[in-house]
């Protein structure tokens, strides 16, 4: 599995990742988007070919090249809002950063499930070129950023955007996230266990 950085999964989040967006803190009773995460990742090559091996009898067909996936931090679209440092008391930052930290998981550990599928491809061996092809296209359409983007999206709509408001919602989330990375786990497969997803 070529997974990059080798440290990716263990990446901790601090807030100097973040820039400070200028904003008021909401009006009691009221949520408010407080930080956001960005992360995402690249494959290299991003043309992936699947090409008979030469001198294999009968003939037999291999990935080219197993691609290296790259997870990214956006820099440009991660924020945090100035109330938080004006307005809330450290625990409650630390909540935050904690959910912002389940997010860039979420993305990692979909990056890593990503390159585990190609590992995989790379590893197997296919009667025709079509039938190798196929096997990348439902990769890819598996592990698609925008499948990706569901998982975060319902991450928030169910702590709602609030790790201290809603601790139990987010004490789920946690734990089947870190699962995940800690058992080795499809990301999917472990939401789905906890009753997160369908």
């Amino acid at each position: 599995m070529l997974l990059a950085p080798a440290t990716a999964l263990n990446r901790v989040l601090v807030w100097e990742d973040f820039k400070r967006r200028k904003m008021a803190a909401p009006s009691a009773g009221q949520i408010a988007i407080a930080a956001q995460t960005a992360v995402g990742w690249t494959v290299a090559p991003a043309d992936l070919k699947v090409r008979a091996v030469k001198g294999s009898k009968p003939v037999v067909y291999k990935l080219v090249q197993e691609p290296t996936t790259t997870v990214r931090l956006d820099g440009q679209k991660m924020w945090v809002a100035s109330f938080v440092f004006d307005d809330w008391p450290e625990s409650k930052r630390e909540a935050l950063l904690d959910h912002e930290q389940i997010h860039y998981l979420i993305g990692a550990l979909s990056a890593r499930d990503y390159a585990r599928d190609f590992a995989a491809i790379a590893a197997n061996a296919y009667d025709s070129s079509e039938d190798g092809i196929e096997d990348i296209k439902q990769a890819m359409e598996r592990n698609s950023q925008a499948r990706a983007q569901a998982l975060q999206d319902a991450y928030d709509d169910q702590t709602k955007h609030d790790p201290t408001g809603f601790k139990a919602e987010q004490a789920k989330w946690k734990t089947a996230v870190v699962g995940a990375r800690t058992t080795g786990l499809r990301l999917r497969d472990s939401l789905r266990a906890a009753s997160l997803i369908p």
